[in-house]
Parts: structure tokens; sequence; C-alpha cells
């Protein structure tokens, strides 16, 4: 009869060490498993998400739309996504928290589909690995920042803002 199940002090070196590597090979699996169902969730929710057009590039072959719905805040830093098309309908959605106090931005999150809808590559930035990037004057992110932040604080109803803005937007998109 094998003991060594009953009386780990009966087990050998190796049999710790290959324990021990389950172990983290088990914590490193379920990681993994846990971000891939985070971002297949938040994915797969975009077709239930409220996208609004907020800017379109100079050539005007691209537009940038933002998810009023899917928002998040923590002090002044507001996270949401943002959905950039282009032209074939080729769509990169990028999920970014924006510093409102400090006028930086980090993208947290980046799925990209191709023209027919299907996902060509995904990325989750760790906490860690965020780099924060100042906000250039003038720029697509300028313009976000306008809608999610009310002066160095996340905007409380983005939806109303939107509204509120929604005249001046369409008139600057039109062609």
């Amino acid at each position: 009869m094998n003991l060594r199940p009953f009386f780990p002090a009966l087990l050998t070196t190796q049999h710790k060490w290959d324990i021990n590597l389950n172990r983290e090979k088990m914590k490193t699996t379920v990681a993994v498993f846990i971000a891939s169902v985070v971002l297949v969730a938040v994915l797969s929710s975009a077709s239930s998400a409220e996208w609004k057009v907020i800017e379109r590039s100079a050539s005007g072959e691209t537009t940038y739309s933002l998810d009023l719905e899917r928002t998040t805040t923590e002090g002044a830093i507001v996270t949401f996504w943002r959905k950039d098309t282009d032209a074939s309908g080729k769509e990169i959605m990028v999920q970014q928290s924006l510093n409102c106090k400090n006028d930086t931005f980090a993208v947290t999150a980046l799925a990209e589909n191709d023209e027919k809808g299907n996902k060509v590559k995904s990325l989750t930035v760790n906490k860690e690995d965020i780099k924060w990037i100042a906000i250039p004057a003038d720029s697509v992110m300028d313009t976000f920042k306008a809608i999610v932040c009310s002066g160095d604080e996340p905007e409380k109803d983005l939806k109303a803002k939107y509204e509120s803005m929604k005249e001046a937007i369409e008139k600057h998109l039109a062609p």
C-alpha cells in the first residue's frame, strides 16, 4: 500500500517539487482562463453597447465612437471603451483610462475585428504594465476628454453630457 498521499513527510524532494510546479501551472492556467473569460464577456457585450460617434479622422476615413454604457470611475480616472472604424468596416475596440486631473490616458485593452466582424487579435494590459501618456492638444483623446471629464473629475452623467453636446458634435462631424 502506498502511504505517501496520507503522510506528506514521506514525499521525496522530487515529489514536493512536482506538486509545487503543478500548483504554479494551475495558478497560471486559472489566471489565463479568468482573463480570457473577462475579455470575451467584455467583447461580446459590445453588441449591446451604446456607441456614439464622437470624432472623425482628418481624412474622414475613420470614425471614433464612445460607448456610453460601459464606463467606470475611480477618483479622477474614468475608464471607457472607444471604437475606431475605418472605411472598410474594420473595427478596433480600445479600452482606455483617462486621468481627468493629470490630462493623461492609457490603453488597458484592445480588440481588433476584420470587416466581417471576426476577431483578428486582442490584448489586455496588466495593471503594472500600463503606460500613461500626455493628451495632445486638439487630438482625438482631447475630444474624448471633453466628453468623459467635467473639469478635473470624471463626468457623473455621461449620457446627459453627450446629449448636451450632441448638436455641436454632429455639426463638427458633418462633411
